[in-house]
């Protein structure tokens, strides 16, 4: 077995940081597992899987603090241009399926915009329960996901729901209109 000589010189100065504490942890258990007196299934138990080094924790946050800005950013995107707004919404189911997808998108940037919050302030070492924090970010970020999904389930209803209806009255026009792509697409390919 290697032994890290890395942290001697910290060590011997009384300098010691989180992650050397887990480093040690990790190498006592794999030293009883060799001995026989643990097995893996127990290094698994008494490991504390909340025991972060600085480096994991700010990766996490990071990685957390990109979801949760991507999707304020797609759900205010979303709630400024509204698909289908241009249509007539005039049907009952309609107005149902976009009030849904509004209120669905904006949970979702309500969701990733506390998400957000959260994770500026663990980033900035303002949080003192840390771990609470994660999991409370990580929920966050897991439903405003939720949420877009299911507005954008929504969305997709109105959408086809409008091009049945355009199918039903106009359905010489889309007959019309798939033709000329078809001739476009084939005079296209002939002149390759």
């Amino acid at each position: 077995m290697l032994i890290d000589t890395k942290h001697e010189d910290a060590a011997a100065r009384g300098v010691w940081n989180k992650s050397q504490d887990v480093e040690v942890r990790k190498m006592v258990l794999r030293v009883l597992v060799a001995a026989g007196d643990k097995t893996e299934f127990d290094i698994n138990l008494n490991f504390d899987l909340t025991t972060l080094t600085t480096e994991e924790r700010n990766r996490g946050v990071g990685n957390l603090l990109v979801v949760a800005v991507l999707v304020a950013g797609v759900t205010f995107a979303g709630a400024i241009t509204v698909p289908g707004s241009g249509s007539d919404l005039s049907s009952g189911s309609s107005k149902i399926l976009m009030r849904a997808y509004i209120f669905f998108d904006m949970l979702a940037m309500n969701f990733s915009i506390i998400a957000a919050i959260i994770l500026c302030q663990m980033s900035l070492g303002s949080t003192s329960y840390v771990t609470s924090s994660m999991e409370m970010a990580t929920s966050l970020n897991f439903y405003s996901l939720l949420c877009k999904g299911l507005a954008y389930t929504f969305i997709l209803a109105i959408t086809v729901q409008e091009l049945l209806s355009f199918l039903r009255a106009n359905p010489f026009k889309f007959m019309a209109r798939m033709k000329r792509r078809m001739d476009v697409r084939t005079s296209l390919i002939g002149r390759e």
